[in-house]
């Protein structure tokens, strides 16, 4: 970090554009969280499949169940 402020000072820029990074380091917290996040996804998307599946079926006054058998 001194480097940097003693290099800005040796050298100035010439344009006053600044540039703030962050590096963010893996931790098992940040993966449960995540996983989490994933979990909870697939499941909305499940549900909303199973709904879609149940509309479809009872198409047509329960035709569609009674071919299928």
């Amino acid at each position: 970090m001194l480097i940097i402020i003693a290099g800005s000072l040796i050298f100035p820029v010439a344009t006053n554009h600044l540039a703030y990074a962050h590096t963010f380091s893996t931790s098992e917290s940040a993966k449960f969280l995540s996983l989490v996040d994933q979990i909870k996804a697939e499941a909305a998307l499940a549900q909303a499949h199973a709904q879609k599946a149940s509309t479809l079926l009872l198409v047509d006054n329960n035709d569609t169940l009674g071919e299928i058998r």
